[in-house]
């Protein structure tokens, strides 16, 4: 099982709290449930991979919970990682 690598303190400072909540509860679930996101014959994928995986799953949940924008995640050096080239619109059910 992964345990968080990251602090309260790697969030962004103007998310309001329902934001930093679904983010942590994502990131939490992932980290305890890995063997529910993955393909049933696929290999358990390392913890710190994993890690990864899911805090930027739990980015993008919180990040979309708010915004219609694609998602950009910058590295530690603030340069552009990842950009989504699109980002559906959520559908309302």
């Amino acid at each position: 099982m992964s345990e968080c690598t990251h602090g309260e303190n790697d969030l962004p400072d103007d998310w309001p709290p329902k934001q930093r909540k679904l983010f942590n509860r994502v990131y939490r679930h992932m980290l305890l449930n890995q063997r529910g996101f993955l393909h049933p014959q696929a290999p358990m994928v390392d913890d710190e991979l994993w890690s990864t995986t899911a805090w930027n799953a739990a980015w993008f949940a919180a990040h979309a919970s708010v915004s219609d924008e694609p998602l950009e995640i910058f590295n530690e050096n603030f340069e552009l990682d990842l950009e989504a080239t699109e980002a559906p619109p959520a559908q309302e059910h």
